[in-house]
């Protein structure tokens, strides 16, 4: 099996809840939840889902500043995806916090952590395209489950 970058494992959602841009621009609001590697064709929707079962969640360090973390990293899981239409079951999720030693400093049980970031960059003017299927039904809210899934401690 080829090398598959972390890059095009991720979604566009992703790239920008992670502080990066993503490298492909998306063409409608759907491909906002698919991995850029299957946007651009460079890998299949089973590769990307077994790409992003391996790799489990990525960490930000820009993120966490944003929220007034210092010295630490937000843990972002990677969402299970549709096997037929490759987007992601859910918006993003906080998982937990490091610290500079990748010792757990708080894993996130309640999502608030998670809500700030996406509000912070809402009032900021950036549109991570949340769904409005989110918590109470309210557009802009991430849709937070009890068991986030990849998260390894």
């Amino acid at each position: 099996m080829k090398k598959i970058s972390k890059t095009e494992l991720l979604t566009p959602q992703e790239h920008i809840m992670l502080g990066s841009t993503p490298p492909v621009d998306p063409k409608n609001d759907e491909e906002w939840y698919i991995p850029t590697g299957v946007l651009m064709r460079r890998l299949s929707i089973k590769m990307a889902m077994e790409g992003r079962k391996e790799l489990g969640h990525l960490e930000s360090g820009i993120m966490a500043g944003l929220i007034g973390l210092k010295n630490e990293r937000i843990s972002l899981g990677l969402q299970d995806l549709d096997p037929k239409t490759g987007k992601t079951l859910n918006d993003p999720e906080i998982l937990g916090v490091w610290d500079d030693k990748n010792k757990v400093v708080r894993e996130v049980k309640d999502r608030d952590l998670t809500r700030e970031l996406f509000d912070k960059l809402l009032n900021g003017g950036i549109d991570l395209r949340l769904r409005p299927n989110a918590v109470e039904g309210k557009e802009g809210r991430v849709n937070l489950s009890e068991n986030p899934p990849g998260f390894r401690s």
